[in-house]
């Protein structure tokens, strides 16, 4: 009889161990993809809304007119600064309205907004962008840590860069 309740217990043990390891389900690690705009999405805000964070949007050269908020941790890089533009009539807001922390935007040609980049966060990186004809300013810190590199401002209304709120940002001069 002990015997009987002992390889009873050791029958159930066993299938217990054996039903823990098969429902052991590992969530799987995505690593970060590249989003083409147009080719994928139709515009960057689309790719931004589909995109996982720590992926890479590469929008190809072309003219689009959006306004986006990026709430996302990715980078967004534009084929050739010369040819890939955001913006072809005046636009209230930002061109590229920056929520999220480490965001990565370069690549473009802004134009005719009230800014080019408004960043509403921290350790963002800014650089290789042509913003051009902004109302109020190229590019505005507001809270935060960014570095903001290689960018060309012409024509903003108020200022070219703006810090408000925001410390220990990292603007290096190149000579």
């Amino acid at each position: 009889m002990k015997r009987k309740a002992v390889s009873g217990t050791v029958l159930m043990l066993l299938l217990t161990s054996m039903l823990a390891l098969a429902l052991n389900i590992q969530p799987v690690k995505t690593e970060p993809t590249t989003i083409v705009v147009p080719d994928d999405y139709p515009t960057i805000q689309k790719a931004i809304n589909n995109a996982r964070e720590g992926d890479t949007i590469f929008v190809k050269s072309g003219i689009y007119h959006e306004n986006v908020v990026v709430n996302k941790t990715v980078t967004i890089l534009g084929e050739s600064t010369t040819t890939t533009i955001i913006g072809s009539t005046f636009s209230m807001g930002a061109r590229f309205e920056v929520l999220a922390n480490n965001v990565t935007i370069a690549g473009f040609t802004m134009r005719w907004a009230y800014y080019g980049i408004l960043s509403r966060s921290s350790y963002n990186l800014f650089y290789n962008n042509l913003i051009v004809a902004m109302h109020v300013y190229g590019i505005c810190v507001s809270g935060g840590f960014s570095i903001i590199t290689n960018n060309t401002i012409h024509q903003a209304g108020v200022g070219g860069i703006e810090f408000f709120g925001a410390n220990n940002n990292l603007v290096p001069i190149i000579l």
